[in-house]
């Protein structure tokens, strides 16, 4: 049986403080599901060290050579 990767983007705007885009609302999830798919691992939605309250700031990881 084969598998697929369905990138939709994110589910950013789920929280009220958030550093991502306004269009990240979850469709994807939502259309997959829909469809039958399972979703796993859904507490992975965002990563990096950030402050949303009561401003926003983001530190960016960068891997050294």
């Amino acid at each position: 049986m084969g598998s697929v990767i369905l990138a939709t983007g994110g589910i950013g705007q789920l929280f009220q403080y958030n550093l991502n885009p306004p269009g990240n609302t979850g469709d994807g999830y939502a259309m997959a599901l829909r469809a039958g798919a399972d979703l796993f691992n859904m507490e992975f939605m965002q990563q990096g060290l950030a402050t949303t309250w009561p401003t926003q700031a983001m530190v960016m990881l960068y891997e050294m050579e």
